[in-house]
């Protein structure tokens, strides 16, 4: 029995088999040799750009980590204003990246997505 998109295929299963000494057929392989080509090459520019994307996504939380909602200063503690601006300048500096490489890694899986499909569907 062949599966249409994974490619299963069911062998018999030795330990289990009864005192007549038959095999059953329970144990599922997935047939890994149709992960070449094109399907390769953008789950690994998948993975990359996901890679960035959640680095970006943890450098922006170690960000906000360390900004105050409120703070309330005097003339003297100029210092800590300044800053509390450059880190929600370098903050929204991250925004426009984070969102980039946030929907580039969502259109990169949709596009392995329908590969995966079609490779499915072409080949059974």
């Amino acid at each position: 029995m062949v599966g249409a998109i994974l490619g299963l295929r069911t062998r018999p299963c030795s330990f289990l088999a009864p005192a007549n000494k038959t095999a059953l057929p329970l144990q599922w392989e997935v047939n890994m040799e149709r992960l070449t080509g094109p399907i390769l090459y953008v789950l690994i520019a998948w993975g990359a750009v996901t890679a960035v994307f959640m680095l970006l996504l943890i450098r922006r939380s170690l960000l906000a980590s360390h900004e105050d909602d409120q703070i309330f200063l005097d003339a003297a503690q100029e210092h800590m204003a300044r800053e509390q601006r450059e880190l929600v300048a370098k903050i929204q500096m991250l925004s426009r990246p984070l969102m980039t490489s946030g929907i580039a890694s969502g259109a990169l899986l949709l596009v392995l997505a329908g590969l995966w499909l079609y490779n499915g569907w072409t080949n059974p």
